[in-house]
Formats: structure tokens, sequence, C-alpha cells
């Protein structure tokens, strides 16, 4: 799965497999039931961050959740 995601974004290619705006969700539900259990999931909480970021500012929500990587290249002053 990480060749398949690489090649994704070595080439660009961001075509939906798994949406950005799933993956939100998803992230969102984790952090609901790690609540509920007492615990702090900081790093989970970071890549939530990143993924609202992108959907909001990059209009990516129907992307492929490998897309994040335009946002990494964003918040280092690179291109694709």
């Amino acid at each position: 799965i990480l060749q398949q995601h690489g090649a994704r974004m070595e080439n660009l290619d961001f075509t939906p497999g798994a949406r950005c705006s799933v993956q939100l969700k998803d992230m969102e539900n984790v952090l609901k039931e790690a609540k509920a259990l007492g615990l702090t999931l900081p790093l989970v909480e970071k890549i939530r961050d990143r993924y609202k970021q992108m959907i909001a500012n990059q209009a990516a929500g129907d992307l492929d959740h490998s897309a994040l990587f335009l946002d990494l290249l964003e918040l280092n002053g690179r291109s694709a």
C-alpha cells in the first residue's frame, strides 16, 4: 500500500480511493472514542487538523487521502 500511495504522490495522482473527507470523518470518530476512554491522542489531533486545513484551504475533500502530500508541500514552501 505504501508503494501505491508513493506512486500516487510522485505522479500527483490523487484520484479518490479513500477521500480526504472520509479520512477526516474517521479521524474525528477515533478522537471521539479516545475521549470517551479518557485518552489523548496528540498525533491524531495534529493529522486531523492538517486534513481540516487542507480541505478548507485547498478544496481537497474529494481527493484521495494521499493528497495530504500537497499540504505538506505547501507547509514547506514547495510546489508540486
